[in-house]
């Protein structure tokens, strides 16, 4: 989490993020990749959780369910906790 200013940092970290789609991009299912996450992580968009892993070694692909995306502000939050040494979204 070097590039956030938390390179020091074990334990859990918040990130959100906000993003605008349009009707015709927040209709039906989609999915959601991240890069990988040291150590763990869980994903909510729009406050419904769509997934979590652990292992830092593994990318992450979430199936989102129809009906959890909006027209407008969508938010993505992701949970990431760092067990030791570097962590993060990278």
């Amino acid at each position: 989490m070097g590039s956030q200013g938390l390179a020091d940092v074990d334990g859990v970290v918040w990130m959100r993020k906000r993003v605008e789609l349009t009707a015709a991009q927040a209709a039906g299912a989609a999915e959601l990749h991240l890069a990988k996450v040291d150590d763990c992580d869980e994903v909510w968009i729009n406050g419904q959780r769509i997934g979590g892993q652990c292992g830092w070694e593994l990318s992450r692909r979430y199936a989102v369910p129809a009906g959890t995306l909006r027209a407008g502000a969508n938010w993505i939050a992701v949970r990431v906790t760092d067990t030791g040494g570097g962590g993060g979204i990278y």
